[in-house]
């Protein structure tokens, strides 16, 4: 998220445009993110670019957007109770092609367990379908399970330690050494 955020306030600088990027903290929180949407409806803004919690719950935003002149967008995950252009992969080609890569890691067989996220988010559902789809296809002997629940909050937390810790080690292993100024008689 972070590479698209940097995009986009990349462009919006390039463009002389003005940005506002809002989050929830978690990617359950739906409650907030329409609150979140609620409140950038009432302020003068052109277009909203929305990456959904739930792809099956957009369209009362969605109609009040287009009520008022705004264009909506989906980013990263579809909408599908709307029509709004979407931006983003192809997931289920995604999904099928890490099925591919997958049997190939295990030289056909084995398991597999996936951990999805909640199928009320698009994108997760059809990264499945199209693993599901490749796993049809498997000539060889691969079992998987699909996990497609909403994390917990001690789950959450858990994740986001670890991504924070990832990124805490990585940018200890590449922060540049300190160095000595060279003085004129060395």
């Amino acid at each position: 998220w972070l590479s698209v955020c940097d995009g986009m306030e990349d462009a919006a600088e390039k463009y002389h445009a003005d940005v506002v990027i809002l989050s929830p903290d978690s990617e359950t929180e739906e409650k907030v993110q329409k609150n979140m949407i609620r409140d950038l409806l009432k302020t003068d803004i052109q277009a909203l670019a929305v990456s959904p919690i739930d792809s099956y719950e957009c369209e009362e935003y969605v109609q009040q957007a287009k009520e008022k002149g705004i264009s909506v967008y989906a980013c990263d995950t579809p909408i599908e109770d709307a029509d709004v252009p979407y931006i983003g992969i192809d997931n289920e080609k995604l999904g099928y092609e890490l099925g591919e890569q997958l049997a190939r890691a295990l030289d056909h067989k084995g398991k597999i367990g996936v951990i999805a996220g909640d199928f009320n988010q698009a994108g997760h559902r059809m990264r499945v379908n199209g693993l599901e789809k490749y796993m049809e296809k498997e000539p060889l002997d691969i079992d998987f399970e699909v996990d497609n629940r909403p994390l917990t909050k001690e789950e959450e937390k858990m994740i986001s330690d670890f991504i924070r810790l990832r990124k805490e080690q990585q940018n200890q292993k590449y922060k540049p050494k300190p160095r000595r100024a060279k003085t004129k008689k060395e």
